[in-house]
């Protein structure tokens, strides 16, 4: 697949959970139901697939390593490292553009107006991007190690 232009070297960036292995790839938490599974775009967007919503296809990965950052400093217990993601062999949705979110909710009949507004913010916001489908563990690279992460002051730990 060929690169987004606005790709910077074809990389997208992940804040990962504790729990997350990338030596083993990443995976969507509806994995095994990929191709079938209903939850559209701008409701993982919107609501998540953690804190006992819905499990989708999708990863979320922010177009710029600032974002991740910024959730680093929101979540600052549930972290694990931020990788960088090579998105060149991936199917990735540039939801971060309005039209890419219109032709999404479009296909996926998605009409719930709180979604959809959550949709638009947060991606919008996040420059956000959806994977579809696993990420072998060749495309990922950690590139700040959970003890490096600043805290929700914006103070980085000492060694």
């Amino acid at each position: 697949m060929a690169s987004h232009p606005a790709l910077h070297n074809g990389k997208v960036y992940r804040l990962l959970a504790q729990d997350d292995n990338p030596e083993h790839g990443l995976f969507a938490k509806d994995y095994y139901m990929n191709e079938r599974s209903t939850v559209t775009a701008a409701y993982h967007v919107a609501w998540g697939s953690t804190n006992n919503r819905r499990d989708s296809k999708y990863i979320s990965a922010c177009l710029n390593y600032n974002d991740a950052l910024r959730f680093s400093q929101r979540n600052q217990f549930l972290n694990g490292h931020i990788v960088s993601i090579d998105t060149d062999q991936l199917n990735v949705l540039h939801v971060y553009d309005p039209n890419v979110r219109l032709q999404l909710n479009a296909e996926q009949n998605e009409e719930n107006p709180k979604t959809i507004s959550n949709f638009d913010s947060f991606a919008n916001e996040r420059k956000e991007v959806l994977i579809v489908g696993p990420i072998p563990a060749n495309c990922v690279t950690i590139i700040t190690n959970r003890q490096d992460l600043p805290n929700r002051h914006g103070n980085v730990p000492r060694h």
